[in-house]
């Protein structure tokens, strides 16, 4: 199990500084259940948006909120 995976529950718990908006569990319960099937690993960059795993161009097209999860860098 990756690290982001065992941390994403915990933004949804209302006692944690870090939780977020109850507008973002309907994505952030998608986000674990995509963990949980092997759909996402945590380490490639995926964007996910009405439960499902969109392109970086859907995102853009589409004006529903999206969550993105996986490891970012900065150059």
């Amino acid at each position: 199990m990756s690290r982001n995976v065992s941390k994403t529950p915990q933004l949804l718990d209302p006692n944690n500084p870090s939780c977020e908006p109850e507008r973002q569990h309907v994505k952030i319960k998608a986000v674990i259940k995509l963990y949980e099937d092997g759909k996402i690993d945590g380490i490639k960059h995926v964007s996910v948006m009405n439960r499902m795993i969109v392109s970086r161009y859907e995102i853009f097209k589409d004006p529903h909120y999206f969550w993105t999860e996986g490891r970012h860098y900065q150059l």
